[in-house]
């Protein structure tokens, strides 16, 4: 929140991308962590109580690309549409690699992390003029397929 002030206060035209749960090539994601989990243990204990909307960067390049194409300004909504849990897309990603993994899904509380994380962190968009990204399942799906593919 602090950089989109300072972009905002700056007092010019200026367009902000706000993403969610972000996967792709190229460093440590959920989506990577998941399939090594999976493919290492029959179970995986995995947060079920937080929302949110997973963006693969493969869809979201595009869509901040647009932006700038437009001259869109403002704040902007990309992520994947719709919404689902942790463990949702835990359960997505084994099922369609085919790992045979169960997901038990816990509470943030049993799951304890370093930071803090939001309950709900999903993100929808009312602009007229909104980049609509696909919904969370393609954004696993295509990640997946491009994983395989190279």
């Amino acid at each position: 929140m602090l950089g989109e002030r300072a972009v905002t206060d700056i007092g010019t035209d200026c367009a902000i991308a706000r993403t969610a749960w972000l996967f792709g090539a190229g460093g440590k994601n959920f989506v990577d962590t998941m399939l090594a989990l999976g493919e290492q243990h029959g179970e995986v204990k995995v947060v079920g109580d937080q929302i949110g909307s997973p963006t693969w960067t493969g869809f979201l390049a595009p869509g901040v690309v647009e932006i700038a194409e437009r001259r869109l300004t403002g704040i902007h909504h990309l992520a994947g549409a719709g919404q689902c849990s942790w463990a949702e897309l835990a359960e997505e990603t084994f099922r369609l690699v085919g790992v045979d993994c169960s997901v038990i899904p816990v509470t943030t509380g049993e799951f304890p992390r370093p930071a803090p994380r939001p309950a709900w962190s999903v993100l929808g968009t009312e602009r007229d003029d909104a980049i609509l990204l696909p919904p969370w399942q393609d954004h696993v799906r295509t990640y997946l397929e491009e994983r395989k593919a190279s």
